[in-house]
């Protein structure tokens, strides 16, 4: 696989010539071209991808075929009883 062609002179050129300053056309230029994803870069983000999906899926297929008991509801005992019509 070839790496990435551009041209970073002539991207320079081109946006001083349509009005930039030279300081900001470098900036610009250098911004964009450290943050281009390549077909490589693209290529192992899917592997990566494709690996978290499998394992999602093996792990919520694990889950449904095996479910965990229902917990039982967590009610006081024991704690102080009231009444409606004052003291016993």
């Amino acid at each position: 696989m070839s790496p990435l062609a551009f041209d970073t002179h002539r991207a320079v050129k081109a946006l001083c010539e349509a009005g930039a300053a030279e300081p900001l056309a470098e900036a610009f230029v250098e911004t964009i071209t450290g943050n281009v994803a390549t077909k490589a870069d693209i290529a192992a983000f899917e592997v990566a991808m494709r690996a978290d999906i499998s394992e999602s899926e093996t792990a919520l297929r694990t889950e449904i075929n095996n479910p965990r008991p229902p917990s039982e509801p967590r009610l006081p005992r024991g704690g102080p009883r009231l009444s409606t019509f004052g003291p016993n």
